[in-house]
């Protein structure tokens, strides 16, 4: 595809504003946004472009989580469980191909800069292998994403696709997500103690501060994302401070936004950049996100 440059944007994609790193002469530094999904329109890939650019610019890398292709024999294989038809729990195929379309369309209209990158996604329920995690790998991600739907938390299988994509990513030196509500999962303190020297990030503060500062406080490798939490933050903005400064070496920013939608991006990074002491901003947007990515991050 040719360069961005040559078409102009609609009004929509140029009203990304400065962001609070732009003003301050922070965007100097190139921190991560490791959270983001790939869902835009698709006559609006070119906006998702230009705006990506616009933040880049402003010092802003990008994560983007993309649901990946669930191949029949995987799904026939999870059919053990007695639960129906486990597809419903997992993206369709029409959703993942435009999706993966989006991304390769955005990236190719940037010529594929260092500064975005994606991760694998699966959804616990499909029965993804070993092999499709390699696969992903082979294809070029930095790293891996599990979601866990809530009625499946406690499922064997939701423990077993976790495992998967650990094997692979220990094999691999990829850091791995797992979106996951930590108290209704018995079996995530197993699958911690089996990977202590992987970078493991569990999004959302695992839906409870509390039950995840637990498990922070007992497994230096794990890191947690403020994907999506900016509103429950400004809610209760002391608790929240406390908390990210407490674990000011284990979290990461994420914001949760949408390529379709990357004011969201915007917002989350005004408000952690302004909410944060310098040092614990710096920590959560520069030093732990490149500590999680490791090789996959440095520019």
């Amino acid at each position: 595809m040719g360069s961005i440059c040559r078409q102009e944007p609609s009004r929509a994609a140029d009203e990304i504003a400065p962001t609070a790193l732009q003003r301050t002469g922070w965007y100097t530094i190139n921190i991560w946004d490791l959270h983001v999904h790939a869902i835009v329109e698709p006559r609006a890939r070119r906006d998702a472009a230009y705006s990506l650019l616009k933040l880049h610019e402003q010092g802003i890398n990008f994560v983007v989580y993309i649901e990946r292709l669930i191949h029949e024999h995987a799904v026939r294989a999870t059919r053990q469980v007695p639960v129906g038809d486990l597809r419903a729990y997992g993206p369709s195929e029409e959703a993942v191909a435009t999706q993966m379309a989006s991304f390769e369309a955005v990236a190719d209209t940037l010529a594929r800069p260092s500064w975005l990158r994606w991760f694998a996604q699966a959804v616990a329920g499909v029965g993804v292998h070993e092999r499709e995690f390699e696969q992903w790998a082979s294809e070029g991600c930095s790293g891996f994403k599990v979601a866990i739907p809530g009625d499946m938390t406690e499922w064997p299988v939701s423990y077993h696709l976790c495992r998967n994509a650990l094997n692979v990513a220990a094999r691999r030196d990829l850091p791995v997500t797992i979106h996951v509500e930590v108290s209704r999962a018995p079996w995530i303190r197993d699958l911690l103690d089996e990977f202590t020297q992987s970078r493991v990030s569990i999004a959302h503060f695992g839906y409870s501060r509390k039950r995840l500062a637990d498990i922070l406080l007992r497994y230096e490798n794990v890191y947690t994302d403020t994907a999506n939490l900016e509103g429950p933050a400004k809610s209760d903005v002391k608790g929240y401070t406390e908390f990210i400064t407490e674990f000011s070496s284990q979290v990461v920013l994420g914001s949760d936004a949408f390529l379709g939608n990357l004011s969201a991006s915007n917002r989350h990074i005004d408000f952690f950049s302004e909410t944060l002491d310098e040092k614990t901003w710096r920590a959560i947007s520069v030093e732990n996100t490149n500590r999680f990515l490791g090789n996959s991050g440095i520019l």
